[in-house]
């Protein structure tokens, strides 16, 4: 990967009018109707301000009917005595099917149309009181950008001193806000506002457009299209806790077992090699390898993130981290997509 190539998403992540309006994906909302929460395919989604939903889904949805006009490329909806003439270049088209406006729709046919702030959620018709669910507290927190790739499963840029200085931030708070900032030699923007979450995405409203972060195992990414094939992958971790003597991963670890996936079998390490992690309560670490062909030692200073702990060698370089899974650790190497090997270890 360019250095060129990694400058462009580093100045673009800065600039708020490519970022705001190079979101890659729309924020995906919920409609009820009479009370009753309705799924759509597509999904429901806004765009620029207005709430989007597939023609004839959203016709049924409201009990209407509704007749194509070709030669006009207009769709008549039916309700009563009531009529809405939407045309096609109203609406939007996702994966070949045309969305339309919702709030143009109910209000042509006198259906009471509001959006519910808290609940992120387009309500139509007569709604009975509805508690907002309580957020999950995965996301609660703060996560910090830390590494930019060019696909979703593609080879990670850490260090982003390459980025000539890009660097970002999101703090999601339990009661449904957040606050955040991305920045680059050329500028930055800061944000806040209300979320929600819908599945594996996190929607992000309050920057001119919504912003879609999406969970992939235990980090955040979002990604940015910036047209004509250029996209880039901004990840996001947890922040740094502070030390504790306390820290579970204090002492030494031994190699246990090694799977080719998470979920998978572990086999013993039958090589007769040993090797083990020392973490210590003063932010330092060592590695050492004892195999038949000879011995590694290596050693650095180690923060932790939520539940993984991130090594630096003594010249700041970066390795792979090292996710705590209850009394055990485990060490990947590899990139999503590609090969992988977990590293499990038990403390001495």
């Amino acid at each position: 990967m360019s250095n060129k190539w990694l400058w462009t998403i580093a100045v673009a992540v800065g600039m708020l009018g490519l970022l705001v309006g190079a979101v890659a994906a729309d924020a995906l909302v919920d409609v009820y109707v009479d009370g009753n929460k309705q799924s759509f395919d597509p999904g429901a989604r806004l765009r620029a301000g207005t709430t989007y939903a597939p023609l004839r889904a959203a016709v049924d949805a409201v009990g209407a009917s509704v007749q194509w006009v070709e030669a006009e490329q207009l769709a008549v909806v039916q309700k009563g005595e009531q009529t809405a003439n939407i045309n096609k270049s109203q609406g939007i088209i996702v994966t070949g099917r045309l969305l339309i406006p919702l709030r143009l729709m109910a209000e042509a046919l006198q259906i009471q149309v509001t959006w519910d702030s808290a609940c992120k959620a387009v309500l139509i018709g007569k709604q009975p009181p509805r508690v907002l669910e309580a957020a999950p507290d995965w996301v609660v927190g703060t996560w910090e950008l830390y590494a930019i790739s060019n696909s979703r499963a593609g080879w990670k840029i850490y260090d982003l001193s390459q980025g000539k200085g890009c660097a970002g931030w999101f703090t999601f708070n339990a009661n449904g806000t957040w606050t955040g900032l991305l920045r680059s030699p050329t500028g930055s923007m800061t944000g806040s506002g209300t979320w929600a979450v819908h599945g594996d995405r996190y929607n992000l409203m309050g920057w001119p457009e919504p912003m879609t972060m999406f969970r992939q195992e235990k980090d955040l990414y979002h990604e940015v299209d910036f047209g004509e094939g250029n996209q880039a992958w901004l990840w996001f971790w947890p922040a740094v806790s502070p030390l504790d003597i306390r820290d579970p991963v204090v002492g030494t670890w031994q190699l246990w077992r090694i799977s080719d996936t998470y979920g998978g079998p572990k086999d013993p390490v039958r090589d007769g090699s040993r090797t083990t992690f020392r973490f210590n309560a003063d932010g330092t670490w060592s590695f050492q390898d004892i195999s038949a062909g000879g011995s590694m030692t290596d050693s650095g200073t180690w923060t932790r993130r939520r539940d993984r702990y991130v090594l630096k060698d003594p010249a700041g370089i970066m390795a792979p981290p090292v996710f705590r899974e209850g009394n055990t650790l485990y060490h990947l190497v590899g990139e999503a997509g590609g090969p992988r090997l977990y590293s499990w270890f038990r403390k001495q």
